[in-house]
C-alpha cells in the first residue's frame, strides 16, 4: 500500500496497492495479485481539466509489460487520499510487509462548469489494518 501527495496546479494524491480482489480491466490469464494505481493527469483535450486514471498490472507480469490503463472519471478538480496513522490523518504512507492503514479517507471533486465543484467524500475502515 503506497500513498503519495502529488501536485500539478492542485492537491492530488497517487494511490497504489496490491490486491487479490481487483476487478479485471482486461481478460487474460489470471494472476492472484494485481497492482492497482489511481492518479490524476491533465486531460489532453482540455488544458484546464484533469481526469482520474486507473492502471492495473498483474504482479507476475513480465518485465516491460505496460499496465492496462483506463480513464475512470473526467472533469476532476481534486483527488485526495489520506490514511489514518497513529490517530492522525496523513497524505503519505508506504507500507512494509503486512502493514495496512487502519482507515482510508477519499475526497473527489468534480468541476463540470455548472457552478462550484461538487465534492464527494467517504471514509473506509480497513478491517485488517493496524495503525503504525
Amino acid at each position: 500500500f503506497l500513498l503519495s501527495d502529488r501536485s500539478f496546479d492542485l492537491t492530488s494524491s497517487e494511490l497504489r496497492f496490491a490486491t487479490t480482489g481487483a476487478r479485471r480491466v482486461q481478460a487474460g490469464p489470471r494472476d492472484p495479485v494485481d497492482v492497482v494505481r489511481y492518479y490524476v493527469e491533465r486531460d489532453p483535450r482540455r488544458a484546464d481539466s484533469f481526469r482520474l486514471v486507473k492502471e492495473q498490472l498483474p504482479s507476475m507480469a513480465a518485465q516491460g509489460v505496460e499496465p492496462v490503463s483506463m480513464v475512470v472519471l473526467e472533469d476532476v478538480s481534486r483527488f485526495a487520499v489520506e490514511v489514518l496513522r497513529g490517530g492522525r490523518w496523513s497524505s503519505q504512507w508506504e507500507s512494509g510487509p503486512g502493514q495496512i492503514p487502519r482507515a482510508v479517507r477519499l475526497q473527489l471533486e468534480i468541476e463540470d462548469g455548472s457552478g462550484p465543484p461538487i465534492a464527494y467524500r467517504t471514509t473506509v475502515t480497513v478491517p485488517m489494518g493496524e495503525e503504525s
